[in-house]
This record gives structure tokens, sequence and C-alpha cells, in this order.
């Protein structure tokens, strides 16, 4: 299903293909100059949006952030920083994509919403993890926090952002893009493999072990 950009009536998948919408008669074609326009406009109005929230999520959310962080030490004390760095970076990467990018990938074409998808969410696997980290330090975990929290947001809005003046403009993917995809995936599957054979070498340590002492 598809709804038109013109008039917001959902299409039925077997008339994607029309030059035109059934329901309103306007062309839908990517070349169709009254199309452009109106994408351009959508386009404006999401990114002006979006400038509108980030503001305020780096507002209001640092000032969360920075009482949460006060408080991260004593939740260390408790629950290992191995489980609380993981939720930080996933509240993080979920408020992002609800509040701040929700609106702006669904004018993205499938491709590059891909690439702004995984890349925003690497970054802030990586880049999250390292700043988290701090938080079980006190004072400079909550400067560290909110240093993280600030620059992640940002980084993610503007590259939002720009994606979409390019998709405005109908440029292509960039080499860097490609780049630091492919770098931050490559990463991603090396470490979980490092994991992965870790995990199966203490198994079969510890299985060497009882097998030891049970034959003794």
């Amino acid at each position: 299903m598809r709804k038109c950009p013109w008039c917001k009536e959902t299409v039925a998948v077997k008339q994607r293909n029309l030059a035109a919408c059934p329901f309103c008669g306007r062309s839908w074609l990517p070349g169709d100059p009254g199309l452009q326009v109106l994408n351009a406009r959508r386009i404006a109005e999401i990114i002006e949006r979006q400038t509108l929230r980030y503001r305020r999520l780096v507002g209001y959310g640092s000032a969360v952030v920075a009482a949460l962080f006060l408080l991260a030490p004593v939740f260390h004390i408790g629950v290992s920083p191995l489980v609380v760095v993981p939720l930080l970076v996933l509240a993080h990467s979920l408020v992002i994509r609800y509040f701040l990018v929700a609106k702006a990938r669904r004018v993205l074409s499938r491709t590059r919403r891909m690439f702004v998808r995984w890349i925003t969410r690497l970054v802030l696997l990586w880049a999250g993890s390292l700043g988290y980290g701090f938080t079980v330090l006190p004072v400079v975990g909550v400067v560290c926090g909110v240093a993280t929290f600030a620059g992640l947001t940002s980084i993610v809005h503007a590259y939002t952002v720009w994606s979409l003046r390019r998709e405005q403009a109908d440029a292509p993917l960039t080499g860097w893009e490609k780049l630091v995809l492919g770098l931050l995936a490559g990463m991603t599957v090396l470490v979980l493999a490092g994991l992965l054979l870790a995990a199966l070498l203490l198994g079969w340590t510890v299985n060497q072990l009882v097998n030891l002492l049970s034959g003794s």
C-alpha cells in the first residue's frame, strides 16, 4: 500500500505503477515539476519542525540526563555497568528515533533511509557505549553523560537534515557514507565474533576444568 502525496488517499499495490493517482488524477512521477515543489515544501517543513524538536530535546534532555547521571553511580552499585550502559544507549536511541527523526525518515528513499537508520544506530552504539561508560564516575560521569547525549543528538540531527536536503536535490549517496557504514558494520561484526569466540573458549575451559576435577 502507498499514499498519494497529493490527496493522501491510500492506493493499492497493483496501482503503484500508474503515472497518476487514481483518486485525484495528479502525477506522482519523480520528475513531475509540481511534485518536486510539493516535496521541497514538505521537506522544508520537516526540517523546520525537527530543528525545533532538536533544540527542545537538547535543552530539556540535557537537564534530565544530568539529573539521571548524578544518580548513576548509585545504580552501578547494585547493577553492573554492563547492564546500565546498554540501557542508556537503547533509551537514547529510542528517544531520537521517535521524538526527533521519525517524520524525516518517512520521506527518504528506501536506500537512504537504510543508511540513515544504520549509521545512526551504529554511531550511537559505539560512541554512546564509550561516553556513557564514564557514568560510573561521580561528577566526571555527569559531564561526559551530558556531552555524549547532546553531542550524539546533534550529530544525528545534522546528518538527518543533510540527508533530507540531499534527497530534495535528488543527489546520490556519497562515498563517505558508504565508507562509514562499512567500517562501523565491520567493527561490529568483528567485536561480536570476538565475544562469541571468547564465550566458546570460556565454556570449553570450564568444561575441561570440571572434567579434570571429576577425574581426580
